[in-house]
């Protein structure tokens, strides 16, 4: 009688829970799975926070509020700070023993025009530099004036100079004075808005004609007042303020119509 045989019992495998990579471990394809870096977002707080730009304002003209340019325009407040003058570089030793050895081979006659020549240049050379210095030479030269006559001349022409200066100095000062009177009593252009109308003539200058002010302003002149007048109405122009409310164009006025006819025509 055959012997019974037994089933065999099936055995389930246990089922694997799955483990979350971690760095350092390797992957299935042989890399090292890096470390994640850490977060360097730093969040800000109230007493680290950057401090807010504060806003730019701007004026009625476009500019800057308070923004102040170079005067081009004559009616700013004057400087009477005077730049200081440069010496003249001193000579080395090689010149210097050049010219002792030009000295000794110069000839008698040449020796005493030379001479005159010095006094000459002895008492013109601290003329201002507004002086006609090459007039005052030739003229000691052509009538052959000794040390004492060029002296005597030199002076004499330095006082006629600074009574002319003078004259000429008060001229300015008063014309300038009465130009500024002008445009202070001005109905549109002076009174409490004087200065402010000055700046922005200067502004028009500074941002439209940069090469005119740079000339105005190195030569330190005082426009007219009816050329101060005219570059008001262009900055009236070039920055109008009245807006309408329907967002239209502002209309140009009748003056500002009659200023860009004889500027374009």
């Amino acid at each position: 009688m055959p012997a019974p045989t037994s089933t065999p019992t099936e055995v389930t495998p246990p089922v694997a829970t799955p483990v979350e990579p971690k760095a350092g471990d390797v992957d299935d394809l042989g890399y090292t799975i890096p470390a994640e870096p850490e977060s360097t977002e730093v969040i800000p707080s109230d007493d680290n926070k950057p401090a807010e730009k504060p806003t730019e304002t701007k004026d009625d003209t476009g500019y800057k509020e308070g923004e102040k340019g170079e005067d081009s325009t004559g009616y700013g407040e004057e400087d009477d700070t005077k730049k200081p003058e440069e010496k003249p570089a001193e000579k080395t030793a090689e010149e210097l023993t050049k010219e002792k050895k030009d000295e000794e081979n110069k000839t008698d006659e040449e020796k005493a025009t030379e001479l005159v020549e010095a006094n000459i240049k002895k008492h013109i050379e601290g003329l201002p530099e507004n002086f006609d210095k090459e007039r005052i030479a030739n003229f000691a030269k052509e009538n052959g004036m000794t040390d004492k006559q060029i002296e005597a001349y030199v002076k004499l022409e330095t006082e006629n100079h600074a009574s002319l200066v003078a004259e000429r100095a008060t001229a300015v000062k008063e014309q300038r004075k009465a130009w500024k009177g002008e445009l202070q009593g001005d109905p549109e252009f002076g009174g409490e808005n004087f200065d402010k109308n000055v700046d922005r003539v200067n502004k028009v200058l500074d941002k439209y004609m940069p090469d005119t002010k740079k000339v105005l302003t190195e030569r330190g002149t005082m426009l007219p007042p009816y050329i101060m007048r005219d570059f008001l109405k262009l900055d009236k122009v070039l920055n109008p303020t009245s807006k309408l409310p329907t967002g239209e164009p502002p209309a140009v006025k009748k003056e500002e119509v009659s200023l860009l006819d004889e500027l374009y025509s």
